[in-house]
């Protein structure tokens, strides 16, 4: 009669436990979704431990606590709320994941070994190591908004990304910020990719030399890069060296899918720091740059938020003040 005593009361117990949901705003959504019936702090665990989806954006969430007893998540999409830190290390099932928009800092996703599909797209993460995470497929990232209070145009701050190990990545969206290059050159060898560079404000360098000479096995094109309108947008964007194993087959397959000002396809581009070197052959129609100008005349490097001219090869020069807000 004690065991069985000791047996229910341990039963008992186990099911009664609870999760504490600090945010009222999180656990509101949670009593919209039916797993909870009270606004009071807390959750039975019992209700969120086989929750395998979980969609709660634009909810004003500031904290989002108690998402680590949410141990069968297999898609999250929280984006555009105000939670600036996340703990999914207790949420390794986690295979889509969708922060975009909220005011984070640092993001560790080490843990997350059967993450597919990454948005982090507008928020203010500067630097982030997706090595671990070698089953990703889909990653959108950077971004730019306006500020609320000036109106001016806030840029996201990524300035470095880890990629080396990613070679299943499938679809890339870089949607401009700090960024001065991007090596995908691991990422394109199993077969189509979709890779869509927007903004790209401060790159000067983009590696896609696969070993392949960019060729999939399915003939389809594996690149598509667009600069928005400069005169809309008053945005104005470093010459782009592409490093490719095949300056021909890159211009033929891929030159009518790139709308940049100047960009040239190289087999070498150097360190991918820097725009001095762009000397390969380019068969497309856009005038290359040939030097930026300070307003005294003298040669330099690009720099946002400083009077520039820009001198091109076929002796046409234009003005250039690239804003860029801290």
């Amino acid at each position: 009669m004690r065991l069985l005593f000791v047996f229910v009361f341990l039963s008992s117990v186990a099911f009664g436990q609870t999760t504490a949901i600090p945010d009222p705003n999180f656990e509101q959504a949670l009593i919209d979704f039916g797993y909870d019936n009270i606004l009071d702090g807390q959750v039975l665990t019992s209700n969120i431990v086989g929750v395998t989806n979980l969609d709660i954006p634009n909810l004003n969430i500031s904290n989002l606590s108690g998402i680590q007893d949410f141990s069968s998540l297999n898609e999250l999409r929280c984006h555009f709320n105000n939670i600036n830190s996340f703990d999914f290390s207790q949420n390794n099932n986690i295979e889509f994941l969708e922060i975009s928009g909220n005011p984070v800092n640092t993001l560790v996703l080490n843990n997350l070994s059967n993450l597919k599909e990454l948005w982090i797209d507008f928020t203010n993460i500067s630097s982030i190591d997706l090595s671990s995470n070698i089953y990703l497929e889909d990653l959108f990232f950077g971004g730019f908004w306006e500020d609320n209070n000036t109106g001016n145009l806030v840029w996201s701050q990524m300035n470095s990304i880890d990629l080396s190990a990613n070679i299943y990545l499938m679809n890339v969206g870089y949607y401009g910020g700090e960024l001065e290059s991007l090596d995908l050159s691991n990422c394109i060898v199993n077969g189509y990719s979709d890779i869509d560079i927007v903004f790209p404000i401060n790159m000067s360098c983009l590696n896609l030399a696969n070993g392949t000479n960019g060729v999939m096995p399915n003939g389809g094109d594996i690149i598509s890069l667009n600069i928005d309108d400069e005169d809309d947008w008053g945005i104005a964007c470093p010459s782009l060296c592409i490093e490719v194993d095949n300056t021909n087959i890159a211009n033929s397959v891929w030159n009518n899918n790139i709308d940049h000002p100047n960009y040239n396809f190289s087999l070498d581009c150097g360190n991918c720091l820097s725009v001095s070197n762009l000397l390969e052959q380019n068969t497309n129609n856009h005038k290359k740059l040939s030097k930026i100008l300070d307003l005294l005349g003298r040669e330099t490097s690009f720099k946002p938020n400083t009077p520039l001219v820009y001198v091109y090869d076929d002796g046409s020069t234009k003005k250039v003040f690239v804003t860029k807000y801290q």
